[in-house]
């Protein structure tokens, strides 16, 4: 029923912790697909100590890009539910259950978005809620578009939208934000506002934060981006 995303790059200092925690929440016959991007630290060799059937490593890839490291997992998936995670969280103990209990209840659904609090490197929590408004994806098109509620290793959607997400187009910022804005023009997106995920955030991480880039960096990847979601949608 469930696929679980990871993309890898030389994860090794958190990674084993993570795929504990999702481990332990797949059943028999879901699957954690991981793709690697030619890590060069221990990051496969802890990966594969797990000896676990249900991990699906792709490996050897040169993408040298979290973007299209994640397309290439889900390039691989089967299952019905697709979970996004990042090497270096922690989810909690009911992250799977949660989003898959929605999604049966509720088949108009077609994302779900839930609530993460802020880790750093330690494991101490610096921030309640990675979040500020109460519902952050309740909102239009372009507020989203300027605002991305989209924070990946708090997504989870059905697999129909990957008819329209992929492949991914050239020179959009990052994966979750368009995966998102599809996933809003094409079905029903919600807020489920309960953590379930430890957003780890430290001087390794492969995303920083939009408040970083420049002014000009911000409204040229979101002319892009509008520019892809109008060419894609005319494609459908």
């Amino acid at each position: 029923m469930v696929s679980v995303c990871m993309a890898t790059y030389n994860g090794e200092k958190f990674i084993e912790e993570q795929i504990i925690s999702i481990l332990g929440q797949l059943g028999a016959n879901d699957e954690l697909i991981i793709s690697d991007d030619s890590s060069t630290d221990r990051t496969i060799e802890i990966i594969n100590s797990f000896k676990d059937e249900r991990i699906k490593l792709y490996k050897d890839a040169q993408f040298h890009s979290p973007i299209y490291n994640f397309e290439n997992a889900l390039k691989k998936v089967s299952k019905e539910i697709i979970i996004l995670s990042d090497q270096d969280d922690k989810w909690l103990e009911d992250r799977i259950n949660e989003v898959v209990k929605i999604f049966d209840c509720q088949p108009e659904i077609s994302l779900i978005v839930n609530r993460c609090n802020k880790i750093d490197k330690l494991g101490n929590i610096t921030d309640n809620s990675h979040f500020k408004d109460t519902d952050p994806v309740n909102h239009s098109l372009i507020h989203n578009l300027l605002h991305n509620p989209y924070l990946g290793c708090c997504m989870a959607f059905r697999r129909d939208i990957l008819e329209i997400v992929l492949p991914f187009p050239k020179h959009i910022a990052m994966h979750d934000i368009w995966i998102g804005l599809i996933a809003q023009l094409n079905g029903k997106c919600i807020y489920l506002n309960k953590v379930l995920v430890h957003y780890r955030r430290h001087e390794a991480s492969a995303t920083n934060g939009g408040p970083y880039y420049p002014l000009w960096y911000k409204i040229w990847y979101r002319l892009i981006l509008s520019h892809s979601l109008v060419c894609r949608q005319l494609r459908k």
